[in-house]
């Protein structure tokens, strides 16, 4: 999924905090859910194609083909976990990581415009980090090797993080500037 890989690039440019979480927040989409998400999209500004497909774990398997700078290509897959926190759902992709233990997931917010329309959000590091900080949220911060940017990673089933996906304001715990929209295709 490059464009969520270059958008967290973007994000660690611009020195943001990347944010991750041991397991999934939130309660899982059943698989009927699930399926609704199945098909062809298209990232609307840099017109990435990607798939997704149900797993028999009931997850997405998203992937997507992209142009390695060798006029190469290769095939980038992930594995995605659709979530309900609240009244709002969340798009968890997995993490994997040289440290087993620091495994886990990444989340976006995902608000869908009927069926063919989604928008998924990237979390306000920077908050989420000075909430970790202040004690509002149960956490570490872990550095990149060979960079001054960092990423939280959240404890696993931290309840201040549950309300705050729940209940804190969308501008507090997601940010704007870092967001993908993606278009169904309807293919003949």
């Amino acid at each position: 999924m490059r464009s969520i890989a270059y958008l967290m690039m973007v994000v660690l440019i611009c020195g943001c905090t990347v944010v991750r979480v041991r397991d999934v927040p939130g309660t899982r989409w059943t698989k009927v859910q699930t399926r609704e998400l199945v098909g062809w999209w298209c990232s609307d500004r840099d017109k990435e194609l990607w798939r997704a497909e149900l797993t028999a774990k009931g997850e997405l398997l998203i992937g997507s083909i992209s142009r390695r700078a060798d006029d190469q290509f290769e095939l980038m897959d992930s594995i995605a976990v659709p979530t309900r926190v609240g009244d709002r759902d969340m798009l968890c992709v997995r993490i994997k990581t040289k440290i087993e233990s620091e495994a886990g997931y990444g989340f976006m917010l995902m608000r869908r415009d009927g069926t063919d329309k989604i928008t998924l959000m990237f979390p306000n590091g920077d908050n989420i980090k000075q909430m970790v900080a202040d004690g509002k949220i149960n956490g570490k911060f872990l550095k990149y090797e060979n960079s001054e940017q960092s990423l939280v990673y959240v404890a696993e089933n931290d309840r201040n993080f549950m309300d705050a996906l729940k209940d804190a304001p969308i501008d507090k715990i997601f940010d704007d500037r870092f967001k993908i929209e993606l278009s169904r295709l309807k293919l003949p």
